[in-house]
């Protein structure tokens, strides 16, 4: 325990003496780059927050569309099942991958 105290005042001890110099200035028109890019990084955001509120729509549309074309095709169908011609040209694609 005594090594580390011995090496910390030996550390502060050599760090004493050396003067406070003031801090350098910011270059001429840094801050205004700064901010400029910053804005500029917040409107990218902006258009990305924009384009994936129009894919959030449109697949909620589909998803709406295809629920609409299922239900539809349920209520037509007597057994109360999907048997149309899509499930015939499943079935053949299908049977087509097996063999």
């Amino acid at each position: 325990m005594k090594v580390p105290n011995e090496q910390l005042d030996r550390l502060l001890q050599d760090a004493a003496p050396v003067p406070e110099e003031p801090l350098p200035e910011m270059p001429f028109g840094f801050e205004s780059r700064v901010l400029a890019h910053s804005r500029a990084a917040a409107s990218d955001a902006a258009g990305v927050t924009r384009l994936l509120r129009r894919v959030v729509v449109m697949a909620l549309a589909v998803i709406v569309l295809a629920g609409a074309g299922a239900y539809r095709e349920l209520n037509q169908s007597e057994e109360g099942t999907l048997t149309s011609d899509y499930a015939i040209a499943d079935s053949a694609i299908g049977g087509a991958f097996e063999q």
